[in-house]
């Protein structure tokens, strides 16, 4: 490396050696505090705290401006579809 200002170190280093030269200034793991097969979840993880509850309804989101904006999609991909065909069909019949 051209701007590599230290002459003493060569180029090539492991990840090891140049932390060895460095000073080790990262903070090491021990082997010993992770292992994969140690590990057993306590309680079960959720999204929802405990004193909230989850809606029971499918319906409960189902709002007039969600229903708007579900058939805005809708309509915007069927768009999207019928001009990609649309494009396929000029590109086929122009060749």
């Amino acid at each position: 490396m051209a701007d590599n200002q230290n002459n003493q170190e060569p180029e090539n280093l492991t990840r090891r050696q140049y932390r060895k030269i460095r000073g080790n200034k990262r903070p090491q793991q021990k082997d010993d505090d992770l292992n994969p097969g140690d590990f057993e979840p306590s309680e079960r993880v959720s999204r929802v705290s405990p004193g909230e509850t989850q809606p029971t309804n499918n319906e409960d989101y189902k709002t007039p401006r969600w229903l708007r904006i579900n058939r805005r999609l809708n309509i915007s991909i069927g768009v999207l579809i019928v001009l990609i065909i649309i494009v396929y069909l000029i590109l086929f019949f122009v060749n």
